[in-house]
């Protein structure tokens, strides 16, 4: 008579596993959010540094927003000033700028001489901006010039941790 072959198949682990993968969603979800805020905040720092101070308020005005969960997740950095795109991306040459900004200006840091009408004078600088345009400053280009070898670890590193969370 034959003798039976027996095969005594674990795979325990396997069930254990899967089981953790259920929970995958929320891991995901949680490291990618976490690595979002740290990239934003990674940003921060080098986008002030580069950003112009007249009054402060542009470099005082950076905002961030996070959006969606776990892949579909996106985060900006930004500002709501108006002035904030030229300052950045600089001005074609063309239309004149509003003169009663640049008076503000003119009046703000003394630039007209006495007797000059400080309208005047933010005509003027308001015309040459026209025809020449400006140079921007491009604060936040440059930031995340400096802070992407960071960010990219960041999301490594989140990435391994998912990785961790799930098989442990």
């Amino acid at each position: 008579m034959a003798e039976a072959l027996v095969i005594d198949v674990n795979i325990d682990e396997v069930i254990e596993f899967t089981n953790k993968l259920d929970r995958a969603p929320q891991v995901i979800a949680k490291h990618t959010k976490l690595a979002m805020h740290k990239s934003l905040s990674a940003l921060e720092q080098p986008i002030a540094t580069g950003t112009p101070v007249n009054t402060g308020a542009l470099r005082g005005s950076e905002a961030t927003e996070i959006r969606g969960q776990g892949a579909e997740i996106w985060g900006r950095i930004f500002t709501p000033l108006e002035y904030g795109a030229p300052v950045e991306h600089g001005r074609k040459p063309g239309k004149m700028p509003s003169i009663d900004a640049i008076q503000y200006w003119v009046e703000r840091k003394g630039i007209a001489n006495d007797g000059e009408d400080p309208r005047q004078v933010a005509f003027l600088i308001a015309r040459a901006i026209g025809r020449r345009g400006t140079k921007g400053a491009h604060m936040f280009e440059e930031g995340l010039k400096t802070a992407l070898p960071h960010i990219l670890r960041l999301w490594k590193t989140a990435g391994h941790d998912i990785i961790a969370e799930l098989v442990k």
